[in-house]
């Protein structure tokens, strides 16, 4: 029975990384290290991510990821929140630059903007900043990210505050059955 937990989450990891169709060599974002989050970061490594980084507000979590090869680098998102939309989104905005500025796991160049972004999360600061630091060549033609919602709800979605992004109708491709 113990096997059978872990089928939900890494049927959602794979539906996510096959939907996203990732250029090769993609950079990859995955917030969230939870179970959805950890089996999407190693699946996206199996489809050919040449960089993986993980973002959790729990540094142990990301600790988990990094040191058993889910991902090649982490990022510990910070706890903050907003008055209001506008400071959310100026929090999200912060957020994915920090993410951008990451050094790569070869140590050479930074990270930059990011060809898939797998938010596993609900949060809406995840959500947000996934949009600042999606990359804009990547983005498929309904929308203007590439961004895969993997084991979240649309009823989770609701509260993510889609008014005042830069991009329009970011697409849930994948979500869980719960």
């Amino acid at each position: 029975m113990d096997v059978g937990a872990i089928l939900e989450p890494l049927g959602v990891a794979i539906h996510a990384v096959r939907r996203a169709e990732m250029p090769p060599n993609a950079t990859v974002l995955v917030f969230g290290a939870g179970a959805v989050g950890l089996l999407t970061a190693a699946m996206a490594k199996v489809k050919g991510a040449s960089e993986v980084v993980i973002a959790d507000i729990d540094q142990g979590r990301i600790d988990f990821a990094v040191q058993n090869g889910f991902a090649h680098s982490s990022f510990l998102v910070p706890m903050k929140r907003g008055k209001d939309i506008d400071e959310n989104l100026e929090i999200a905005k912060e957020t994915a630059a920090a993410i951008a500025s990451l050094k790569t796991s070869k140590g050479d160049e930074s990270v930059g903007e990011v060809d898939a972004v797998f938010e596993c999360t609900g949060v809406p600061s995840c959500v947000q900043a996934s949009i600042y630091v999606s990359h804009p060549l990547y983005f498929q033609l309904w929308c203007q990210g590439l961004m895969i919602f993997a084991g979240i709800t649309s009823r989770g979605l609701c509260n993510a505050h889609w008014y005042g992004y830069p991009h329009s109708d970011p697409t849930v491709v994948c979500r869980s059955s719960t």
